[in-house]
């Protein structure tokens, strides 16, 4: 059996890195570049992210959009319950996670002003609800949730964020974490790829809060991944395999596109529709389709860290982290980036 010690992916990172709030502009953050091949390091501002990529090159983003998950709704006695919106199940029923949820009864209705919450269902700390009034589901969301900023991000105004905790692309409701690789891209961006003639791909898959769930194991390969849902459409499928067949260098702009591609292909060809993922990549995977990502920095000892050490090795990435750090570049969600290529 093979092992692998979680420790291996540990490193120190002072508090004040870890980013409490996006740049002024999205592409200001900064951009550390490595090269697999000449093993050369370049430091630079996103904006140049253009530039530091090949002619003709391929980049697949996934299209989500972060929903307002968090509401606060209240008991018949006044007491407070914490919903977090995980899934949509069909529209108006939703699987949620509940805090406080002991005494919470199925059938009981929680109220949200002039809205309601029944309990169809309950299991433990999670429950099937069913969103009663006059708005539908996301429009309920939208009006009275809460932007679900990662827990490390400390403020009590999270709505303050919801903007910057968006892409500027984003089209699919359903996440409950933004693909933070993709937060740095402006329209300026876009431009400068365009005039490179690099096309750009669009997918979908909509993460989970297993996102921030930690290993427990100690032993990296006795965890399992939770499962997220993804769409490939059929344009998308088309120019994926058209990409591939003309040796096109394709690049996934963070690591929930990057899992969606190497679940999706099967003997060099990408399949339209949609599928579930529960793909764990760690160093003993051989990639499929990808020559390169864009990437932010990621939590110590996650399942994130470890898909970038499958692709560039252990020792690289935390060396790369290592120097991130002595140059002062700002972590996590909200954090600077990295383009390996």
């Amino acid at each position: 059996m093979t092992e692998l010690a979680l420790t291996n992916f540990e490193f120190t990172l002072p508090n004040d890195l870890i980013a409490q709030e996006p740049t002024n502009k999205r592409d200001e953050s900064k951009l550390l570049h490595y090269d697999k091949q000449s093993k050369k390091i370049g430091h630079h501002s996103f904006s140049k992210l253009p530039s530091l990529l090949p002619n003709n090159a391929v980049l697949v983003f996934n299209n989500t959009k972060v929903i307002k998950a968090r509401i606060i709704a209240h008991r018949k006695s006044g007491a407070k319950i914490e919903c977090f919106f995980l899934e949509r199940i069909q529209k108006n029923r939703w699987h949620t996670l509940l805090k406080k949820s002991n005494k919470i009864n199925i059938g009981e209705i929680l109220h949200i002003e002039d809205h309601q919450l029944k309990i169809i269902k309950k299991k433990e700390k999670t429950a099937i609800v069913e969103i009663i009034g006059k708005f539908n589901d996301f429009e309920f969301l939208e009006k009275f949730g809460k932007t679900p900023l990662p827990p490390y991000i400390k403020t009590d105004q999270p709505n303050q964020f919801t903007n910057r905790y968006q892409t500027i692309f984003a089209s699919t409701p359903g996440a409950v974490a933004a693909p933070t690789a993709s937060l740095h891209f402006t329209k300026d961006t876009f431009t400068q790829l365009k005039a490179k003639n690099i096309e750009i791909i669009y997918i979908t898959l909509h993460i989970g809060l297993g996102t921030f769930n930690p290993i427990q194991s100690n032993n990296i390969y006795d965890h399992a991944m939770h499962k997220e849902t993804y769409l490939i459409s059929e344009t998308a499928a088309i120019k994926l395999n058209k990409a591939k067949k003309e040796k096109k260098k394709i690049f996934a702009i963070g690591t929930t596109a990057t899992r969606c591609l190497e679940s999706n292909i099967k003997n060099d060809q990408f399949t339209p529709g949609k599928g579930e993922t529960s793909l764990y990549i760690t160093p003993k995977y051989k990639f499929k389709c990808i020559d390169g990502m864009v990437t932010n920095f990621h939590l110590p000892k996650s399942s994130l860290i470890i898909l970038i050490a499958s692709l560039i090795g252990k020792d690289t990435v935390l060396n790369l982290y290592n120097i991130a750090i002595k140059h002062r570049y700002r972590f996590f969600s909200f954090g600077d980036a990295m383009l390996i290529t």
